[in-house]
Parts: C-alpha cells; structure tokens; sequence
C-alpha cells in the first residue's frame, strides 16, 4: 500500500483501539513527521490534471492561498490529535483516488520466479486472487513477508514435473530422435562408434516462436492464467514439501513425533520430522534465546536471594551467640543446634514459598484475563497477536516452589554450621 496511506492507517488504528494521542506518543509523532516530509510520495504519482484537482481541493480545505502543492501537502500532512479525524477523511475522499494506493491488484498477474531443486530459475504467471490477514496479526509488519500460493503453482516453481510435462518431453524425445543409452556405452555412442545416431536432426529450420501469440494485451499465456482451473487429480497429486500436525494436547508432542517416525520408517516415507521450534527457524531461534535469557535473570535473582538470606541468618546466628552457648552447656549436641536452625529455615522456605505461590498465582490469574499488551510489532508478531494470556500449569508452581525451599534450605547451611562451632564458655561470656 502507499507508504503515506500506510502511515495514516496506522495511527488510525492506534488511536480508535488505544488511548494514545499523537502529542504524547514518539511513534505515532514519528509517523506524522514522516508523512509530512516525505509528500513527493504523493506528487510523483499525480498526472497534470490531477496536480491541479488536487491543489485546489487542498486550498479549499486549508483555506489557504498557496500555489504550491509540495507546500500544501506539507501542511496538510502535519496533522495533530484535533485535525486528524477530518484530515483522514479528506485523504481518503480526495487524494487517495487520484494516486496509486496499491501497487498490485486484484486479479492482477504476476510473475513470481523461484529455484528449483536442480539449482535453476524457473517463472510462472500466477493471478492474485485476493489480499489476507493472519488472524491476531493484523498490525505486525513480520506477518507481511509471506504469501499463500496454490499449490500447482508451487509446484511448477519448485521444479517438480507435472503429467503434462512430463508427456511433452516425452514427445520432444520422440520426435528429436534421441536414444536412451547406459552410462557405460556414452563414449563410444557419443564418438560415432556406435551402430546408430544418437540424434537424428529433422528437416527445415527451427522457429522458437512458432504457435505462440506473443500478443501482450490479450496473449495467450495471459488468457490462459486468468482462466486456468485445476482438476481435482492435479490438486490431489501437488507438491508438498512441509506438513504442519497440530496435537490437541501440546504434552503429547513427544509421543506423537515418535509415532510419526515409526511410520515414516515402516513405510519408508523419507521425512523428517521436527518439533515446531525448529520448523519456525528464526521465530524458534529467538523464543529458545528468549528462555536462556529468562533462566540466566532467575538464576541471577536466586544467587542474590541466596547471598541476601544467608548474610541475614549470620546476622541472626551472631545475635544468638549466648542462647545457643546456653543450649550446648546444657547438653544439647552439635547435630541437635544444626537441626535447630535447618527447621527454622525449612518453615521459614515452606512459609515464603506459599506465600509467594498465592501472590503468583493471583498475578498470573489476572494477566490470563487481561493480558500482556505488546507494545512494538516485533512483541506483536511473537505474541501472536495483540496481548499475551498467561495460563498457570501445576509444574511451574510446583517447581518454584520446590526452588524457593531449596534457596532457602541452603543459604541456612553456613550459619547453622557456625551455631555448631560456638563454646559453650566464650558464648557465656558476659562481653560476648
């Protein structure tokens, strides 16, 4: 679409689902000030006539006097929160039927151009049949580098021989006289030792072009494109190179890829078969740095915890010198002091860690009905969409709650090792 017509759509939509305003946000100021400078966009694409339907439909608008349209563009295009809604309109009334708003219409033909297998460029006229929005992608720009092709298509772009094709070389073979020979016999057959020709050249010249309409307007091939309707046993017998297998239950992945491979290698099919984080190649790559980088920041946070709570115990062990040189006066072993403070940790680690799996448990509830809001595209598009609902999954509460136990558990490992160590007598001591 027109990049200016882009733009204006854009901030159109932020502000009718959002409650930014053009004044306050650095993007949508960033996407006026781009429309504003860049109004060659729209003057180049305006014959004479129209430059003149345009000018004077802005002059009216802007009750302005200025002969100039780059000028008026200009002016017209630094829109703010209270002229927005009128300028967008007039856009769309007025300068949007005047230039090119897309470059590629419906029913337009293309030439798409791909390699195939062997290495070798291969073009295919194909028609566009219509425009589409991946459900929950609508304003991600990464949702936009790909296409849906039939799949006939695909497979003629692909390299893949089709049933008629393959009968048209089988008919330039037989009419060119060419013998089919082992790899072996090539030399000699090659060299004329052979008993035969291996081509046999047909009388009267060649003509490239013969039987093709080169006709532009109204060509064959064109005609032939936009009437083209595949059967149903071509349909059934394209080309597929990837297969996507959605579970209903996302915890079975391991055993339905198993079962996959089992077939594949019964029927010996030559698949391979990846989970959906390889599949995705770029988008996979970037979730797994995703998870590194989450698991590094909580290992981070646990290592602070640790060393925060153990400095506190010591702190409290130092402060109980005489209670617990009291207990090993009065009998009480080392083991007994040890197993002391590693139940004041343990109740502690239980008491905190439920503590922590409610409040978890309410902010995760919340952020399941309300949502994570992606404020950039790229969030957008790794969001699937424009929040992220979070969902809670009995592992992960049990998980972090097994690890805020065993943080826990182990920074009280040195101060109850030094309750251990204390004397009786130094404990008891009045300065100490």
């Amino acid at each position: 679409k027109h990049p200016v017509a882009r733009r204006l759509d854009f901030i159109k939509d932020k502000l009718d689902s959002t409650d930014l305003v053009i004044a306050d946000d650095r993007v949508l100021t960033r996407m006026v000030e781009l429309n504003s400078r860049q109004s060659e966009n729209i003057i180049f694409q305006l014959d004479d006539p129209a430059t003149v339907r345009v000018t004077k439909a802005l002059q009216e608008f802007l009750d302005s006097d200025e002969s100039d349209l780059s000028a008026l563009l200009e002016e017209y295009l630094d829109m703010n929160d209270e002229n927005f809604e009128a300028r967008y309109e007039f856009f769309y009334n007025t300068i949007a039927p005047e230039i090119i708003l897309y470059k590629v219409g419906i029913g337009d033909t293309l030439t798409i151009r791909g390699i195939t297998q062997s290495g070798y460029q291969k073009a295919v006229n194909v028609k566009v049949y219509g425009t589409y929005q991946f459900a929950g992608l609508e304003d991600s720009a990464l949702a936009g580098v790909y296409n849906i092709m039939d799949i006939v298509t695909y497979r003629e772009l692909f390299g893949k021989s089709s049933g008629a094709h393959t009968e048209e070389v089988e008919k330039l073979v037989e009419a060119a006289g060419v013998e089919m020979v082992d790899r072996a016999d090539a030399e000699s057959e090659l060299f004329g030792s052979g008993d035969s020709s291996v081509v046999e050249v047909a009388e009267g010249s060649f003509d490239e072009f013969a039987g093709i309409d080169m006709d532009v307007g109204g060509g064959k091939y064109t005609s032939e494109v936009m009437d083209r309707v595949y059967t149903q046993e071509e349909i059934d017998s394209g080309l597929v190179v990837n297969a996507a297998v959605i579970l209903k239950d996302r915890h079975q992945l391991e055993e339905a890829r198993g079962a996959i491979e089992a077939l594949n290698q019964e029927h010996n099919l030559g698949i391979q078969v990846v989970d959906w984080q390889q599949a995705s190649g770029f988008v996979g790559q970037f979730i797994g740095v995703i998870w590194i980088v989450l698991v590094t920041a909580i290992s981070i946070i646990f290592l602070v915890a640790l060393v925060i709570i153990n400095n506190t115990m010591v702190m409290a062990t130092l402060d109980r010198t005489r209670e617990i040189g009291t207990l090993r006066a009065i009998g009480a072993q080392r083991g007994y002091v040890l197993r002391m403070f590693l139940l004041e940790s343990s109740l502690l680690g239980v008491g905190s860690g439920l503590l922590g799996l409610l409040l978890g448990v309410i902010v995760v509830t919340i952020l399941g009905h309300v949502g994570i809001p992606a404020w950039t595209t790229e969030l957008y598009f790794l969001f699937a969409g424009p929040r992220l609902y979070a969902e809670l999954a009995p592992q992960h509460l049990i998980s972090g709650f097994v690890l805020v136990f065993v943080v826990s558990l182990l920074s009280t490992l040195y101060p109850a090792m030094l309750a251990t160590r204390v004397l009786p007598v130094k404990a008891m001591e009045k300065e100490n």
